[in-house]
């Protein structure tokens, strides 16, 4: 096998690995919400789950937004949350 070929099977098979690092698994992406909050949620380190933890109010305060805005990011926070997985019941947490 040439050094060539030895490479890029080597390539390969990191490849996928690489990938799965590169992107986001806290969900934040799937929110229906504007991208600028999304952003925000990111660079915050939030997950969907911490979202639906703290509550809007902390939300929003550490974001520095309106308690109203924080209480649609939790929203639709629990509505991914109740599309993964409808069995279970977040509308208490808000």
């Amino acid at each position: 096998m040439s050094i060539n070929r030895l490479y890029f099977s080597r390539i390969v098979k990191i490849l996928p690995t690489a990938i799965n690092v590169m992107e986001p698994s806290d969900g934040v992406q799937e929110l229906d919400i504007a991208d600028g909050i999304k952003q925000l949620l990111t660079d915050a380190d939030f997950t969907i789950e911490s979202i639906i933890d703290l509550g809007y109010q902390e939300v929003s305060e550490t974001l520095h937004i309106d308690p109203y805005v924080g209480k649609l990011i939790v929203e639709a926070a629990q509505d991914i949350v109740q599309e993964r997985n409808p069995s279970h019941d977040v509308s208490e947490q808000l």
